[in-house]
This record gives C-alpha cells, structure tokens and sequence, in this order.
C-alpha cells in the first residue's frame, strides 16, 4: 500500500490510498469529519510552538530534554531521587517521559520486556516544509 498525505495551506489535510498489489485505482479520503462539537480533523501542528505552549504553563526549569534516566532511589515519604546519564539527580513526585521500550523507566514501572504482537502502525514526522503549508507531500509506503 502507498499513502499520500497532503495538507493545504489552510491546514486541512487528506490522504490517497492506492494498493501496489491489487492495481485497484486510488481512493481519497479526507481527513476532516463533523462531530457533536462541529467539525473536526487532522490538523499540522508545530512541535515546538506546542511544547512551548505547555511549558510556560510550569515553573521555569522543570522540563528536561534529552536526558536518560540510569537509576531511580525511594526518597522520603513520595518522593523519588531520579539519576540522570549527566550526573544529575532529581528528587520528583512526578516523572513523565517520552520513553523508549525496555529503558530504565520501564523496568523501573515493572513493565515486561517488548515482543512483537503481530501488530504494526505507521507513524508520521511531518517536516517543518510540510507543515509550513508549501504544498509538499509526504509518501508512506
């Protein structure tokens, strides 16, 4: 299967299917659809312009990008001393992360090593060309 994904400037976005098995001809499908809250969809949004959008929301020095925990220690009460990779420790209530399968923070959970489901997906990283609405593509195959 290939997929075509295209956004116009208005951020609106739709995808052509086409089957590179069957021969079958091209389908579209829009990205939009209507909900009980009026209409919805697929939207580009800029990773960065997010994040600093969420961040201004906590105080000044709570978030850490690119940092590997290594270890993790009971503190106090609830309190957890997190080691980072840097040298850094950390005492936290709170640890969210945008973590990797079988990492520290995942033994650490107790979750069991990854095995393969017999499922798959297709993740997308829309570049910045693509979301700066300039009429680009983006091909999955």
């Amino acid at each position: 299967m290939k997929a075509l994904l295209t956004c116009k400037r208005s951020g609106r976005c739709r995808i052509v299917i086409t089957s590179t098995v069957s021969g079958e001809p091209p389908s579209e499908r829009s990205l939009r659809s209507k909900g009980k809250y009026g209409e919805g969809g697929i939207r580009c949004v800029r990773s960065k312009v997010l994040l600093e959008e969420l961040e201004r929301e906590l105080p000044s020095g709570s978030i850490r990008y690119s940092s590997k925990v290594v270890s993790t220690e009971d503190e106090y009460r609830h309190l957890k001393l997190v080691h980072i990779a840097d040298g850094t420790a950390i005492k936290t209530k709170v640890l969210i992360g945008c973590d990797v399968v079988n990492s520290e923070v995942s033994k650490w959970l107790g979750f069991k090593p990854s095995s393969f489901t017999g499922r798959s997906a297709i993740v997308m990283d829309l570049s910045p060309s693509l979301c700066g609405f300039s009429g680009k593509a983006l091909y999955l195959l």
